[in-house]
């Protein structure tokens, strides 16, 4: 995706929870919004409490890259 033009990719590098990934994507949206950095976004939410520790390690599998 990068090679084709995309400044960022945001994606996890596992399979992960239908609803962790739609939390990290509404967090991702909003951020975007609020032009604040997607990567402390990342960060902010992996550091936030967690349910279980299936949805830590689904928070954990996300990446930024940026071109």
């Amino acid at each position: 995706l990068l090679a084709c033009g995309a400044r960022r990719v945001l994606a996890p590098l596992w399979p992960v929870f239908v609803d962790t990934a739609a939390e990290v994507g509404a967090a991702a949206l909003t951020a975007i919004a609020d032009g604040r950095d997607l990567a402390e976004m990342l960060v902010a939410l992996n550091t936030a409490s967690v349910t279980s520790q299936g949805d830590e390690i689904s928070r954990a599998g996300f990446v930024l890259w940026t071109s």
